[in-house]
């Protein structure tokens, strides 16, 4: 069973996201009386709209109806690690994200932990020649990528890296993520799933 990407209970948007100072019982239980755990995994996905490095990588992104909510790392690194991942326009995925109150007054998610997020194009353009088209082939061994013709595949393996790539994508990540039972947390999550 393929988990539904649409289903706003384990995929929420930003405003469906819960609020790490309060405790919503529809994400999270008591387990010993003293400590909150997750009783569900969630992931909160946006598009990134904008992104900033000063101190620290932060991100503005568009979620539901709202395009301008602040995602910043408190990292160690101060998100270098994930930094070379996005780009303006691309999908950021977030494992167990809550609102956050940042001191300056705004809202927006916290990330502390690296391995929780992971960014990439969702775009189906042909990944050889970016073009979009209705009738393109998928990558046999992979199944993510599109591409027009065997020369835009041959491009985009040699070119655009698709060959070291293609043997992430074919054995995790994205992949694990259609088919994890949401309903059930054993323990936190990070990438690759």
């Amino acid at each position: 069973q393929y988990a539904n990407l649409r289903d706003r209970a384990f995929f929420p948007d930003y405003a469906g996201l819960p609020d790490e100072q309060n405790i919503d019982p529809t994400f999270y239980r008591c387990g010993n009386g003293l400590r909150y755990t997750p009783q569900k995994n969630w992931c909160f996905f946006a598009q990134i709209v904008s992104i900033e490095y000063f101190t620290r990588l932060v991100l503005t992104v568009k979620s539901g109806h709202r395009s301008n909510v602040r995602i910043a790392f408190y990292t160690d690194d101060e998100g270098r690690q994930v930094r070379s991942q996005g780009q303006v326009g691309y999908t950021i995925a977030i494992m167990h994200a809550n609102q956050h109150y940042f001191l300056d007054g705004s809202t927006g998610v916290r990330v502390e932990v690296p391995i929780t997020v992971q960014m990439g194009d969702t775009e189906t353009a042909c990944h050889g020649c970016d073009a979009q088209k209705t009738s393109m082939q998928k990558c046999g061994r992979c199944s993510m990528f599109y591409y027009c013709d065997k020369n835009c595949q041959t491009a985009a393996w040699n070119g655009k890296g698709h060959k070291k790539d293609c043997k992430i994508i074919k054995n995790c990540g994205l992949r694990a993520m259609f088919s994890l039972d949401w309903s059930h947390f054993d323990g936190y999550l990070g990438f690759p799933l």
